[in-house]
């Protein structure tokens, strides 16, 4: 019971630590900023909206002055928000959440209607959590990002002449009791770049499996 309480106590302090310590808002107008976390400032993060798809992200400054940005591939690589969370665009003009990072990094899809969420008990506390849907998928935080799949993935690794991930990949499967995001979480460990948040995801999410 006792290690039970210190995990529980420990897990939340590292979610508040790893949200806080990354908390002011900005956009990324380069991965080269993104990389060294040159963030240009514009005050708080307000909102992400849009008109006929095309999407806008809204910050405020302390004088209550409003700056918009069009969310454009070639206007900036990407923004955070208050919260620390980190958004990409992708090819279509679309924000992506990162919600999972490493040499696989991962992405919550967003839909003209808000992000794609999932409702599930953490098997851990036992707490109904909502969060947001793994869709999509890229080798490194600059590269094509793609739809995330069982399929999708194998060609990937197919193409880099993966044996030992392969044969990895193949264990993934709803009654093979392995989901795809532990998948992802134990291939970015074997290259040293596990996230420290992952239980974040692969605990909440579903298994993807298409």
């Amino acid at each position: 019971m006792y290690t039970t309480i210190k995990y529980f106590i420990l897990t939340f302090l590292s979610y508040v630590i790893s949200n806080f310590a990354f908390s002011q808002a900005g956009v990324y107008k380069t991965h080269e900023d993104y990389l060294n976390n040159n963030l240009t400032d514009y005050g708080i993060y307000s909102s992400v909206y849009h008109i006929l798809g095309h999407f806008t992200v809204t910050f405020e400054d302390e004088n209550g002055k409003k700056t918009e940005i069009k969310i454009r591939k070639g206007n900036i690589w990407g923004y955070i928000n208050n919260d620390g969370d980190v958004y990409r665009v992708n090819d279509k003009d679309d924000p992506c959440k990162i919600i999972t990072i490493g040499k696989i990094v991962v992405y919550g899809n967003y839909t003209k209607a808000g992000y794609t969420t999932t409702t599930v008990t953490d098997s851990r506390t036992g707490f109904p959590s909502t969060r947001t849907s793994a869709s999509f998928y890229s080798f490194g935080t600059n590269e094509e990002m793609k739809f995330l799949s069982k399929k999708t993935l194998k060609k990937e690794l197919k193409k880099n002449k993966d044996k030992e991930s392969l044969n990895m990949l193949k264990k993934v499967g709803v009654f093979k009791g392995y989901s795809l995001m532990e998948f992802i979480n134990d291939y970015n460990r074997k290259f040293g770049q596990e996230d420290p948040n992952k239980f974040k995801i692969f605990l909440f999410d579903d298994f993807i499996n298409r």
